[in-house]
């Protein structure tokens, strides 16, 4: 299908794909499911599997995880040659399996992991399991050739993510100059604020000291200064004191802390500031895919709108497994 006709076409079937999804409000009818069966016959069409609780969980997160890969190549191959970023954004699922490898491997487990198939748009060569060496040594993760000790996994994932995004930005430097702008702009805000709330979680609950977080934020340039796209609003705030709301108060993004209670002292709350943030950044995506509607920005938002799904699903399973009230699982 040549890209007008194709860009077309994805848009009007991923606007009834997200009408459908649980995302945003819709999200709480998961939530409103009692039993794990129920969960399966509300998101998929086969037979409900006879197998324990656990297993069952189990396969309903795989399940859902198959399903948007499907749906997502499915429209990536309506185009003769999809735009590199939209090939980087489905390489998300090949480095999460490079970390689950690594878990895996280092622990001693020798047994296949689970992978998340994404062929033909796969970078690693699973064929050559369990050597990881020769599954990554003929593309781009070529450097990460060894299985890694326990206490190297943190540091090679925090590698694999800035790889990861700065890939989607080397893709989105490819577009036209219009839509290059737009995606970029979505990319910046979102793993900015991760590194945010990244800088919080590390202050409040690992206590860790200025120059050790510095040491585990997501770099854009080699500067890793406050200018840096990536980590600028993070370091800005890396200095703030947890317990002081009046600091706090004067902060660019202060909606998104938590508030003062009566009668309570107050201390930042990481989990509220990412929940917020989380509820955020959705919006901007529902904004963002009607925004330009034939254009990259379209399967860019799509797939930030259905991997916000997928946690949906995977919260909702471990809420009913774990028998979590309805309020705590939202």
């Amino acid at each position: 299908m040549d890209r007008t006709g194709a860009a077309c076409y994805i848009y009007a079937k991923t606007s009834g794909m997200l009408a459908k999804s649980f995302t945003g409000q819709r999200a709480k009818i998961l939530f409103e499911t009692k039993t794990l069966p129920e969960l399966w016959s509300l998101l998929f069409k086969e037979e409900i599997p006879a197998v324990p609780q656990t297993i069952l969980a189990q396969l309903i997160e795989k399940k859902a995880t198959q399903k948007f890969i499907a749906e997502y190549k499915k429209l990536l191959e309506l185009y003769s040659k999809p735009d590199v970023v939209l090939k980087n954004l489905i390489h998300w699922f090949d480095f999460e399996n490079l970390k689950n490898a690594a878990a895996y491997l280092a622990t001693g487990r020798s047994e296949k992991p689970d992978f998340s198939d994404i062929t033909p748009f796969n970078i690693l060569d699973y064929s050559q399991w369990p050597d990881v060496q020769k599954m990554t040594e003929k593309n781009e993760l070529a450097w990460y050739n060894k299985v890694p000790e326990v206490d190297e996994q943190q540091m090679l994932s925090h590698d694999l993510d800035m790889q990861f995004v700065r890939n989607l930005l080397k893709g989105a430097d490819k577009l036209s100059i219009g839509q290059r702008n737009a995606v970029r702009k979505l990319i910046l805000w979102r793993y900015s604020m991760k590194n945010v709330i990244w800088v919080m979680r590390l202050k409040v609950y690992y206590n860790m000291k200025e120059d050790e977080i510095r040491k585990q934020i997501v770099y854009l340039d080699e500067s890793k200064g406050v200018n840096d796209l990536f980590a600028g609003e993070a370091l800005k705030i890396i200095g703030y004191d947890i317990n002081s709301y009046e600091q706090w108060s004067k902060w660019k993004h202060s909606a998104l802390i938590n508030d003062i209670k009566d009668g309570k002292v107050w201390k930042l709350d990481p989990q509220v500031v990412e929940e917020k943030c989380s509820n955020d950044f959705y919006l901007l995506m529902r904004r963002s895919f009607h925004k330009e509607p034939f254009s990259a920005l379209v399967m860019v938002a799509w797939f930030f709108i259905k991997q916000n799904e997928l946690d949906n699903i995977r919260t909702a399973t471990e809420a009913i497994r774990l028998n979590v009230q309805l309020e705590q699982a939202v």
